[in-house]
């Protein structure tokens, strides 16, 4: 017996990568070595890669003398360990630029290895001495001319193609790549030049931690620029990220993810962001899982963004089903809970009504389970400020449930009845949570609202006037409060409350 695999294993493989994946592929990899600058130049005849990372050591040298995977080499008994602490773990992503050629080249610190597409891979490095950067990996992939198989040549026009679509795809890629204070984790900037299509692509970013009030959070800003010689405009991505370091449970302590998310303690970082766009939150631009690496369309379906060290496909497109999947699943609670930690402390004061907005459905999620429990603890949760106010702080206001709100349906019926009742003037007034809140269990509080508060209290009491039950708020005084009365004037009964209470006129008419 033997243990044998054809080389369409990695035909297909590459298959399955656009160019923009590629380039995913090449970024990851430059960020888990530690690089802060990447230079990506499609020539006339081959596409070169540099970078300024760490140089490749003795396990990664093992690592590039097989084709693809990790685990114990069939044949040899020689083990292949699999990358610690990284994204790229399972020795499948520099393969991916078999897109572009049959051969990948690499340098690094005085040595160099090959990988061919049909006759595998040196199992050693070889000495160059024409290479002798301490830092950094050299790539060079010489263009495919021909067509092989399903893989086509790299020509002019799949490299017009190829370049459209990174940039499309630039910012879910690059975005979450710099860390606030921590240059040997942050990649900072990344260049691509086409000499062939006479193009040049730069995106530069800054990040820095900005003050957030609420304790055990710390708050990012980014900003990213990306210029493109092909256009005149400079295009600028703003954002904000909420991290919190989460203790990961004692069912989870073995569990291998990438070094950049541990946190001393047995803690790993979550992270929530939303866009912005001159300091105005973007709550109509579907938010992305990243990894640290935005995966592709898998949306959250808000216009927030989750960043955890998620469980990920084979080609890192998709997370794996939390339903399959005990650790995703943790992660996307976990990452609930710091969206209503925030919702309840800094979003109240920092994004007001958009706080709330920014939770609602905009697009069909990748995985339910993140949108589905918002959606829950939205209509559960006592997360919606109301116009009462803490006994401890008069600043903070008192929470209800969405069942617990009324919306008046006119101004007249504003102030009838407890504060508790109402949402905070803040972003009560704002006809878009007006309606958002009616959707998780508040209700109208209209003029039928009104008569039926004043006039049903009898138990099964047959009133004329209808309210419709599933909109309208339907409830009805049992004891009168003791400020309420009724008296005559001029024709009209009228109903009087507290100074604290506007004056509300009903006129009673035969029918």
């Amino acid at each position: 017996m033997k243990f044998a695999v054809g080389t369409s294993i990695i035909e297909e493989f590459a298959v399955g990568h656009d160019p923009s994946a590629v380039l995913r592929e090449l970024v990851q990899n430059e960020y888990d070595a530690g690089g802060q600058k990447m230079a990506v130049n499609f020539g006339e005849q081959a596409l070169e890669v540099q970078g300024t990372g760490k140089p490749i050591e003795d396990e990664g040298w093992r690592r590039l003398s097989v084709m693809m995977g990790t685990g114990e080499v069939s044949g040899g008994g020689t083990q292949i360990a699999a990358k610690t602490n990284g994204i790229g773990s399972k020795n499948f992503g520099l393969r991916s630029l078999f897109l572009f050629g049959d051969q990948i080249h690499v340098r690094s610190n005085g040595q160099r290895t090959l990988l061919d597409r049909f006759h595998g891979a040196y199992e050693q490095p070889v000495t160059d001495p024409d290479y002798s950067a301490k830092k950094g990996v050299a790539i060079h992939v010489p263009y495919r001319t021909q067509k092989s198989s399903k893989l086509e040549p790299f020509a002019k026009e799949q490299e017009e193609a190829a370049l459209n679509g990174i940039v499309a795809d630039f910012t879910q890629t690059v975005l979450k790549l710099a860390q606030p204070g921590k240059p040997e984790k942050s990649l900072r900037e990344l260049i691509i030049i086409s000499a062939r299509c006479g193009r040049a692509i730069t995106w530069k970013q800054r990040v820095e931690e900005v003050p957030c009030r609420q304790q055990g959070i710390h708050l990012v800003k980014r900003s990213l620029r990306l210029n493109d010689s092909q256009t005149t405009t400079v295009e600028t991505v703003e954002e904000l990220e909420w991290r919190k370091n989460v203790l990961v449970p004692e069912e989870f302590r073995q569990q291998a993810y990438p070094s950049y998310f541990k946190v001393a303690g047995g803690r790993v970082r979550l992270s929530i962001s939303l866009q912005t766009k001159r300091g105005k939150p973007i709550i109509d631009k579907p938010g992305l899982f990243y990894y640290p690496i935005g995966a592709g369309g898998c949306h959250t379906g808000t216009a927030l963004s989750v960043t955890a060290p998620f469980e990920m496909n084979n080609n890192r497109s998709e997370l794996v089903p939390p339903g399959n999947n005990p650790w995703n699943q943790w992660l996307l609670t976990a990452a609930v809970d710091l969206v209503f930690d925030l919702l309840k402390g800094d979003w109240y004061e920092r994004l007001g009504a958009d706080g709330f907005l920014a939770l609602k459905e905009i697009t069909e999620p990748a995985t339910h389970q993140f949108l589905d429990s918002i959606t829950k603890r939205l209509r559960e949760d006592k997360c919606w400020p109301t116009r009462d106010r803490e006994e401890e702080s008069k600043k903070t206001p008192v929470l209800a449930i969405a069942s617990g709100i009324v919306i008046p349906a006119h101004n007249e019926m504003d102030k009838l009845m407890p504060e508790t009742w109402y949402l905070d003037d803040g972003i009560g007034n704002d006809l878009r949570i007006k309606e958002f809140a009616k959707g998780f269990g508040a209700k109208k509080f209209t003029c039928d609202s009104l008569v039926n508060l004043l006039c049903a209290g009898s138990p099964g009491l047959i009133l004329k006037t209808k309210v419709d039950k599933k909109t309208d708020s339907c409830l009805h005084w049992t004891h009168y409060p003791t400020h309420f009365r009724l008296r005559s004037e001029r024709g009209k009964r009228v109903l009087r409350g507290s100074p604290s209470l506007r004056q509300c006129s009903i006129q009673f008419r035969p029918r």
